[in-house]
């Protein structure tokens, strides 16, 4: 203690030296003093100020807080760094109060006061001096980029208003613990610059100012009449919302990461499965298996980036068909788990962990009480259990908050579905059939296949032949189990799969050449054919060919005279080609008597047709 009160008195008679192992990122040739030296009102540096309306009175007013309260600040900060900061660099220096983590107490102050001292000499001192040199009223737009690049200059406050709290913490615990430190601190907030303030409040500060800067942008746009600037300083605010957004949110994240933690270390045990009675051998194994960190292990079919939550917990009744108990629960993001007190603070885990979009939850007899039905990944029962709160009021909050987690979890999962291979499909259309049918049509989708022309049997699709004469296209799904279960679709019949341009005039509708002529594309098309081939769902699979704008054409292309020469559909069809009106959005457009056939031997021969089309495309497939 002695060698710290002669440090001290040291220090008031030659002032505390500036430390050299910590970086202030600043000119220390400027003048400090000169630099945040402002008039007492903005009248002293705008003439004929008396000459303003009401609203550009108040609108200077307000541009002038905005710059007076950031000098004030940057000077609060400055005292930070000047004399709480250099005084302990100091004593430390002497090997005293060695065992105070600056960083701890500290965090990033330097940065901080880097930030606005920055800020104020790009941005807001250009404006003052502008005025200055003018006369002119201050001009909100010398600040435009200043605050469109507010998150770039003031990204050291998202370190520290996550750190801030600990430093108060530090800074308590120290004073509780450490007669040296508690000394340091009183001489330090006794000196006149301190200005009676105390480090706990300082601490505090950069929180606070942060979320000045939209209330005090606020009262400069609410009496501005300008459009321009209005306009402007929409902008700004805008931009400093966002990031005082993103820093609320670091700070949820890290509040949300602790709970966890804290729920984690009270999970001493996971006793799920009883292993009494049983082989030395499998009571290891039912060890080896037991231990599950709710920090780390991942959530069921969410982004390896998703972060699991505490969302609420609380002591319940456990009622099922092996006991009756009370029991700790935990409602996770992704699961819900059920524990028994061990001691006071301490659980352990009792049942299997419930995957919360797995649960089914209903209502009982007993209002306080809600039934909880646990399914598998066959969604078969697993488990069935009462949970009893012991007031109707409580078991209903539950219930809801049950419902909640699981509508919090299915909307964690979604992005997950992206990751799936899908079809590149454009638009599937859906003709009028005889029977009446409506149209159906799906928004185009874009995938990573090359767009071809509709005569293209690359624009074509594989088609299922096992359901529907006329092939109808299925998107299958997996199980429901799966962590990305997607609905199967299964239109009727008469599905084609068409894409949104028309034909090219140098394409052909040969199924055989894919509706390219030169060699290389041939290539392409029959390397695609085989690749969609080998992926059918179904042995038996066809390149359905896409409908020809002006023949209709609903069935295969089967008989298409073409020209060798010229790879040119004739102009006149073939008798054995079916007709089919072309398609439109009408949903009154059927096929007349003549279209569909007097009798069955012509739709005999088609469907004769469409199958031995079907050998000979699977069997030149598979040879080549």
């Amino acid at each position: 203690m002695d060698l710290l009160t002669a440090q001290l008195d040291e220090y008031n008679k030659h002032g505390v030296p500036r430390p050299a192992n910590i970086h202030f990122q600043c000119d220390p040739t400027i003048n400090e003093e000169a630099l945040y030296s402002l008039e007492d009102d903005w009248r002293n540096i705008v003439e004929n100020s008396h000459l303003l309306s009401e609203k550009q009175t108040q609108q200077q007013t307000a541009l002038w807080e905005l710059a007076e309260t950031e000098v004030a600040y940057i000077k609060t900060l400055k005292v930070v760094t000047d004399l709480f900061m250099a005084c302990l660099c100091s004593l430390q220096a002497s090997n005293i109060l060695n065992e105070v983590d600056r960083s701890k107490l500290f965090s990033n102050i330097p940065d901080i006061y880097a930030a606005n001292r920055y800020f104020w000499t790009e941005y807001l001192l250009t404006m003052v001096n502008t005025s200055r040199s003018s006369g002119q009223p201050l001009d909100p737009g010398h600040l435009l980029l200043g605050f469109e690049t507010f998150e770039q200059t003031f990204a050291p406050y998202t370190r520290y208003c996550a750190e801030q709290s600990k430093c108060q913490q530090y800074c308590k615990d120290r004073l509780n613990d450490n007669q040296l430190f508690t000394a340091y601190l009183v001489w330090c907030e006794t000196q006149k610059d301190c200005n009676r303030l105390k480090l706990m409040d300082i601490l505090v500060m950069p929180m606070q100012r942060l979320t000045r800067y939209s209330l005090l942008l606020k009262a400069v746009y609410k009496n501005t009449e300008n459009e321009e600037q209005r306009t402007e300083l929409v902008h700004m605010i805008k931009s400093v919302d966002g990031f005082v957004a993103s820093v609320n949110a670091a700070l949820r994240r890290n509040e949300e990461a602790a709970q966890l933690d804290s729920a984690a270390a009270r999970l001493e045990s996971y006793d799920v499965v009883e292993s009494k009675g049983l082989d030395e051998e499998v009571e290891k194994l039912i060890k080896l298996y037991s231990n599950l960190d709710i920090t780390t292990v991942p959530m069921p079919g969410c982004p390896k980036d998703s972060l699991r939550t505490l969302l609420r917990e609380g002591d319940l009744k456990l009622r099922d068909a092996t006991s009756k108990m009370e029991v700790h629960v935990l409602l996770l993001t992704d699961m819900l788990l059920i524990c028994k007190p061990t001691t006071k603070k301490m659980f352990k885990i009792i049942r299997q962990p419930y995957v919360v979009d797995r649960i089914r939850i209903h209502e009982v007899k007993e209002p306080s009480s809600l039934g909880l039905v646990y399914l598998n990944e066959y969604g078969t029962v697993s488990a069935a259990l009462i949970l009893s709160a012991g007031d109707p009021k409580l078991a209903k909050s539950w219930m809801e908050s049950l419902r909640h987690a699981q509508q919090q979890f299915v909307m964690m999962k979604v992005p997950s579905l992206g990751t799936e291979p899908v079809m590149n499909l454009a638009t599937v259309s859906r003709q009028p059939s005889t029977l009446g049918d409506g149209d159906f049509e799906t928004e185009e989708c874009e995938g990573n296949f090359p767009r071809t022309p509709r005569g293209s049997s690359r624009a074509s699709h594989v088609s299922s032949l096992a359901h529907s004469h006329s092939g109808s296209m299925e998107m299958e799904g997996v199980s429901p189990g799966s962590s990305s279960f997607l609905p199967s679709y299964n239109p009727s019949r008469n599905v084609s799969v068409e894409t949104n341009e028309q034909p090219r005039a140098s394409s052909s509708l040969s199924s055989e050449e894919g509706g390219e002529s030169s060699s290389g594309h041939n290539h392409r098309s029959l390397h695609i054919r085989r690749s969609l081939l080998g992926k059918s769902p179904t042995p038996n699979t066809l390149s359905v060919q896409v409908p020809y704008s002006s023949l209709g054409q609903s069935l295969p292309n089967l008989t298409l005279a073409t020209s060798p020469q010229t790879s040119t559909v004739s102009p006149t069809p073939p008798n054995s080609l079916l007709i089919v009106p072309q398609m439109t959005k009408s949903k009154d457009t059927l096929l007349s008597p003549g279209h569909r056939g007097s009798n069955y031997r012509r739709e005999f021969l088609c469907l004769f047709l469409y199958y031995l089309h079907l050998f000979l495309i699977t069997k030149t497939a598979l040879t080549m």
